[in-house]
């Protein structure tokens, strides 16, 4: 016989705690699995991600600069949703490449998804006499509503698959010369 003292053991209740706690423990764990794998994946996707001068025409006193961004999609768990800011840069006289401040678009969405996802942008611009070269600047970012997932930077480069973009048709430059 067992004395007051002494607990008793395998009770039912004690068994569905037992249950509970390791069932609580295994979904915390599998939550902290997918976050980290979702973070991963992001972080994967970011270093596809590409941008090409796919325009460059001149006119009289005006000059168009078309940019076109591929970004790939993110986690199949839990797409965020995707960023890009593009920004021009030209060379000035010293060869140094310096921002243009009237050509940014600051963060265009690009909506979320499984899906990679493009964007083109013209820049129409007034033609000046010191700029001679432009490239572009592009910043990707992901985010999970406010928080950022991961970011990217990139600047454009050329013989990219820009398809059925482009001006002529099928062109992908790292810089255009105006």
């Amino acid at each position: 016989m067992r004395s007051a003292a002494q607990p008793a053991r395998n009770r039912p209740d004690d068994r569905y705690f037992r249950l509970v706690a390791r069932f609580a423990t295994l979904l915390l764990v599998g939550c902290a699995l997918l976050a980290a794998a979702s973070t991963a994946s992001a972080a994967r996707a970011h270093r596809r991600a590409w941008a090409t001068i796919d325009e460059c025409r001149i006119a009289h006193k005006r000059a168009t600069v078309g940019v076109l961004a591929w970004m790939p999609a993110g986690p199949a768990t839990a797409a965020p949703h995707r960023f890009a800011r593009i920004q021009l840069q030209y060379r000035d006289a010293h060869r140094h490449w310096r921002a243009w401040p009237e050509a940014e678009t600051g963060y265009l969405a690009l909506g979320a998804g499984k899906v990679p996802a493009f964007y083109g942008y013209s820049f129409v611009l007034a033609r000046t006499t010191n700029v001679t070269s432009i490239r572009a600047h592009v910043v990707f970012a992901w985010r999970h509503g406010r928080r950022l997932v991961t970011r990217r930077s990139t600047l454009s480069s050329a013989r990219r698959p820009s398809g059925r973009y482009g001006t002529p048709h099928g062109f992908s430059a790292a810089s255009c010369r105006i």
